[in-house]
């Protein structure tokens, strides 16, 4: 369980620890919007708040 008190499946595979982090999106979007600027756009929002709850756990790499 993390912080929040979510429970993250996990599963060992060759002594190595796998979390299954991963989540699946049914969006509706107007047809003149572009699919990969919709996708960064969640991607760039989900990082922002993310590393806002979750900064003092965060790794920056340079």
């Amino acid at each position: 369980m993390d912080d929040a008190g979510i429970q993250i499946p996990a599963c060992v595979r060759d002594g190595t620890v796998v979390y299954n982090l991963h989540v699946h999106l049914l969006v509706h979007y107007p047809p003149e919007v572009q699919l990969s600027k919709l996708i960064n756009s969640l991607k760039g929002a989900s990082a922002r708040y993310l590393f806002q709850g979750y900064d003092a756990h965060a790794h920056r790499h340079p």
